[in-house]
């Protein structure tokens, strides 16, 4: 295969769809530059559940030994608690499964990609430069223009990728139509040291009209805990000051696990607000650029979902476009249509799982009689055969995806 036959792809976003889109290209020998804004994966919170699918995904790529070597923690099982009062233990087969849900470092994920691509003499990777805009002629986008501190570069490449996440600056730039699912929940994330009665690999989950907590033991001997709270309340409930948000985060915890927190709360760290959103562009390709990952379908946090389909998206794109490069087809019109097959492969799955996403924060936040008698009666509906059978297919929709995603190429 001639240089002239392949064409340089250029990656904004070194993230799961980034950075796994640029392991598979160079690895085939795929001229690709990588470009993220960040310096350091971990000064920036990041969805960390990795779920069989996304592990799959991983698999496919031929990572298997490399995953497993990373820090993870396998999630067991959930105690399931309703205003401080223990309600049941939730450990499903699909959580006893292997590989099963892992809670995985997501930095050392990245750096693992990344350190691969870097053996590859045709890849680059620009850490620490942001994407400010970009290169257009005859009604295309040709390249992007980046910057780090006070230098300004414009790189040019046959193909763009925006994988930069759901704060995507691709997609502010290209203005695309976005559909948009109405949140009405944001999550406060924040560690702290784990605690003894945390067995290991099981969760627990607080919930309460209008207040819910999760947390999940993680691979630094840390608690991971996510408070959920009304969308935009978070500002008045900090103004009431220190006691009163400490008051409205335990309201929903029991006795021993709300004394935890309060005797260890200056110990809290990684504290961070999520401004809960959940949207999907119409059409992913815009004038020459391609949206995958969180750039074209930001995801919920419910199910932790976000870097599966990201990785499951990078398969697909790997799929489509590396034939047409390879084929020394890649003209415009050839493109476009590998980006329309790329969309109409991924949707399917992508709106399919974020209608899911919506149900359980209304059952939580939405207080109206059946959402009431839906928590008040979750111990006797999980043990009804009719309702396990309705939770086993959502649970493996979120656990192994929607639809088949297979390397080809």
């Amino acid at each position: 295969m001639s240089d002239s036959v392949l064409k340089k792809i250029i990656i904004v976003g070194a993230g799961p769809a980034g950075s796994s889109l640029a392991h598979l290209l160079s690895e085939r020998g795929v001229p690709t530059t990588l470009v993220e804004r960040q310096r350091d994966f971990s000064r920036e919170f990041r969805g960390e559940g990795l779920m069989p699918s996304g592990f799959e995904a991983l698999c496919q790529m031929g990572l298997e030994d490399q995953v497993k070597e990373l820090p993870q923690v396998k999630i067991r099982g959930m105690e399931i608690y309703q205003k401080g009062k223990f309600l049941f233990h939730l450990e499903p087969d699909l959580f006893r499964q292997d590989p099963g849900t892992n809670w995985i470092s997501q930095p050392a994920l990245l750096e693992m990609l990344i350190g691969r691509c870097e053996r590859k003499p045709d890849f680059s990777f620009l850490r620490g430069w942001r994407c400010v805009g970009l290169v257009e002629r005859d009604g295309r986008v040709r390249g992007i223009k980046v910057v780090q501190g006070n230098e300004v570069r414009e790189i040019e490449g046959d193909i763009i990728i925006g994988a930069d996440g759901r704060a995507s600056m691709l997609r502010k730039l290209l203005n695309p139509k976005c559909h948009v699912y109405k949140q009405i929940i944001d999550v406060v994330w924040f560690k702290v040291p784990c605690p003894e009665f945390i067995k290991n690999g099981i969760g627990l989950a607080a919930l309460s009209p209008g207040n819910a907590v999760l947390s999940f033991p993680v691979y630094d001997n840390q608690l991971q805990v996510g408070w959920l709270i009304k969308k935009g309340h978070f500002g008045a409930i900090k103004r009431q000051g220190r006691e009163a948000l400490f008051q409205n985060l335990i309201s929903s915890l029991p006795d021993h696990f709300a004394d935890y927190l309060e005797k260890n709360y200056e110990k809290i760290s990684d504290y961070f607000v999520l401004d809960v959103a959940c949207s999907r562009l119409q059409t992913w390709h815009h004038r020459g650029v391609l949206m995958i990952g969180d750039a074209s379908h930001t995801m919920s946090p419910v199910a932790a979902q976000g870097i599966n389909l990201a990785l499951r998206d990078s398969i697909v794109v790997a799929n489509e476009l590396i034939p047409v490069i390879r084929g020394g087809l890649a003209d415009e019109e050839s493109i476009d249509e590998a980006f329309k097959r790329i969309q109409c492969e991924r949707m399917k799955e992508v709106r399919r799982i974020q209608k899911l996403q919506q149900a359980p924060p209304k059952v939580l936040f939405q207080q109206n009689i059946l959402a009431r008698l839906l928590v008040r009666n979750l111990p006797w509906l999980s043990r009804r055969t009719l309702v396990q059978g309705i939770f086993t297919r959502i649970a493996n929709t979120f656990v192994f995806g929607y639809s088949d995603v297979t390397l080809k190429t």
